[in-house]
């Protein structure tokens, strides 16, 4: 299933004993522009937020609007909070999926996209074994929120700007990217798959695509149809 992020923004999150906060933005690996953590705001009465691992979703509905996990709140709360701040401390980063006895997204199978489904979770964890020291996994975390509005260069010239990500519900892989073209041709809206971005600055809040802004017309229209339908 492919959702686009602005649909799913806002939509309630539950642990399996009851409501816990609301999506609030996602945090993905700009390398393999995979989500690596879902925010989620409004977790106690103060208002606070909590990182939260997609390795825990369970399953999305659309009517009633939720995102379901497969942790208890106790055992979600209860793990070390890991901030928001970015870069996040990679030993942070660590000491919550030792937790809950999950492999780190930065090794093995996981450096790539998430396998298929959700995984389970260990009664009584083993910590997996740490990562090498000098890892910059943590370097690469990305706020879609913020990036929404970058400035997108073809080849050739300015295309338009970041509107949307289409994300892989399952894999949680950005599949593409929806580029709003308004002052360029003429209202349409492009999406470019999310590895042909050769280079993000990060600083200059703009993105690079290795196509001419021809290829890009030629091709790259897209189809809003293709969102929360089975691949």
């Amino acid at each position: 299933m492919l959702r686009g992020l602005d649909h799913i923004l806002g939509y309630a999150v539950f642990t399996t004993d009851g409501a816990l906060g609301s999506l609030q933005d996602l945090y993905y690996d700009d390398r393999s522009f995979t989500v690596r953590y879902l925010i989620v705001a409004d977790v106690d009465e103060e208002g606070s937020a909590r990182l939260v691992s997609p390795i825990a979703v369970e399953r999305m509905t659309d009517e009633p609007q939720r995102i379901y996990l497969s942790l208890d709140r106790e055992r979600l709360l209860g793990a070390p909070d890991i901030g928001r701040e970015r870069p996040v401390s990679l030993q942070a980063e660590m000491d919550y999926h030792d937790h809950f006895g999950w492999p780190y997204y930065w090794q093995g199978a996981y450096a790539g996209f998430y396998p298929l489904g959700p995984q389970p979770i260990p009664a009584s964890p083993a910590p997996p074994p740490r990562a090498s020291e000098g890892t910059e996994a943590s370097h690469h975390l990305r706020s879609a929120n913020e990036t929404k509005g970058y400035h997108v260069q073809a080849l050739d010239g300015e295309i338009g700007h970041i509107e949307d990500f289409v994300v892989d519900e399952h894999s949680w892989h950005i599949v593409t990217v929806v580029i709003d073209t308004r002052n360029w041709w003429s209202g349409k809206k492009v999406a470019l798959p999310a590895e042909e971005f050769t280079r993000i600055d990060w600083e200059a809040q703009l993105v690079l695509v290795a196509e001419t802004r021809e290829q890009v017309q030629q091709t790259r229209e897209f189809d809003a149809s293709v969102l929360m339908r089975s691949e």
